[in-house]
């Protein structure tokens, strides 16, 4: 529910920033209460799958633009009438809340049915110290991540999008990209942590 509450925190900045004089007429496109909670649920699903993903710095605008794309169309609504929606809603406070309830609701219901599964092992274990040096030490991705002149989000992008292109060297060693990706920013997810990942290993000889 992380997401979810954050959301509710930006809706209520909001409401803060209406003074109890203003008056929001209904838009034009009103969504009813019953569509407004099926929407507020699906950008917690939405905000949840982006957090999962964000160690793929470069690809994350991307994403973004994909996932909403896809609500807006699910939906059959733009993001001004969204907004439009949310200010007029939030203006609102019962009718707000009863769409906070039913939300919650269904986000529990969603919940207590994902209890029982399981990711597998694979992916939720970081891959060995030793593949990652196999994968950080390839020539190309060794040179890479010496070289002083590069600043370091480019040289993260650069490793993720070599092995995005070339997963064949991964499917190889049986890991997925999502599990590579988390690895690498456990190992070397910032220049120090870079640094401190290679001046741990032998030498390596070009």
């Amino acid at each position: 529910m992380r997401c979810f509450a954050g959301f509710l925190f930006l809706l209520l900045c909001l409401f803060s920033c209406n003074s109890e004089d203003d008056v929001i007429v209904a838009p034009e496109r009103l969504i009813d209460p019953e569509q407004m909670a099926e929407v507020i649920v699906d950008i917690n699903l939405v905000e949840a799958q982006l957090t999962e993903i964000q160690f793929l710095q470069s690809l994350v605008k991307d994403s973004v633009r994909s996932y909403y794309s896809g609500l807006f169309l699910k939906h059959n609504i733009t993001q001004e009438q969204l907004n439009e929606n949310l200010q007029y809603y939030v203006s609102r406070g019962a009718i707000m809340d009863s769409i906070y309830d039913k939300a919650i609701n269904m986000l529990s219901e969603m919940e207590k049915g994902l209890e029982h599964v399981k990711m597998p092992d694979n992916d939720m274990t970081h891959v060995s110290r030793e593949e990652m040096e196999m994968l950080l030490t390839e020539p190309v991705i060794y040179r890479l991540c010496q070289n002083e002149d590069i600043v370091f989000p480019i040289k993260h992008d650069s490793i993720l999008r070599y092995y995005k292109i070339h997963s064949s060297v991964l499917d190889s060693m049986g890991l997925t990209f999502r599990r590579f990706g988390v690895s690498l920013n456990f190992y070397a997810g910032s220049q120090n942590k870079m640094n401190r990942f290679f001046q741990s290993q032998k030498k390596v000889s070009l």
